[in-house]
């Protein structure tokens, strides 16, 4: 026996109409586009270019950190670029909730290489 759902119809139809309307805009969009916004033809060429990126990390909190009563930190490292969270006092469950921004400005290929590391720190 299938379980019984009071779903309002109006709510459905709503959902679907917004649904269609999102479909129809992105395939307008892809279908018709000005000479402005015509992608390069030429993916190499683009990939090779450099470019303005941003990789962002949150740092939210840490648990069951061996020990009692120290001062932890994290560092967070996206290649050669480091920065670091406050250091909070004698906790083994830091609570940081920071948001890291690095900027990058490298052809794609380049920044894929790039290793993002965080590792825990007493200080």
């Amino acid at each position: 026996m299938s379980p019984n759902y009071d779903i309002n119809p109006a709510y459905i139809r709503t959902a679907s109409l917004l649904l269609n309307y999102f479909i129809t805009t992105q395939l307008k969009r892809f279908f018709f586009r000005t000479p402005r916004t015509k992608p390069s033809l030429d993916p190499v060429a683009s990939s090779l270019k450099a470019q303005d990126f941003q990789v962002c990390i949150t740092i939210i909190e840490a648990r069951q950190l061996a020990g009692l009563n120290m001062d932890p930190v994290v560092c967070v490292a996206v290649g050669d670029q480091k920065k670091y969270t406050s250091v909070k006092e004698s906790t083994n469950c830091p609570y940081y909730n920071e948001y890291f921004v690095f900027d990058f400005h490298m052809a794609p290929f380049m920044l894929f290489d790039k290793i993002i590391t965080l590792t825990v720190g007493i200080c």
